[in-house]
């Protein structure tokens, strides 16, 4: 899994340009688009601020969302989560064609 992920970076910057260097990056996000890396770090960022948010009200130190911004931000962390793991699972199956 991450062997895979790791060698489609490394092929990747291993094209380089004219001036010896990579400056087309749409080959990058292509690749972590396929792999799901990209739902999945969107999942992560996600839940990470509807859990420091849930840590700040616990605290009493107040809180920075709503309660209805609080449940879209953790939906939007499922759905992400889901469609990563989804993406990611596609990315690793071979093709039964």
């Amino acid at each position: 899994m991450m062997q895979t992920l790791t060698s489609e970076f490394v092929n990747v910057c291993k094209k380089p340009d004219a001036g010896g260097l990579l400056t087309d990056y749409r080959e990058i996000i292509e690749a972590m688009n396929r792999s799901g890396t990209a739902a999945l770090v969107g999942s992560l960022v996600c839940f990470v601020v509807f859990f420091s948010n849930v840590l700040l009200g616990a605290s009493g130190m107040g809180v920075f969302i709503g309660d209805v911004a609080e449940m879209l931000m953790l939906l939007a962390a499922s759905i992400l989560f889901v469609i990563g793991v989804l993406a990611r699972e596609a990315h690793e199956t071979p093709d039964k064609a």
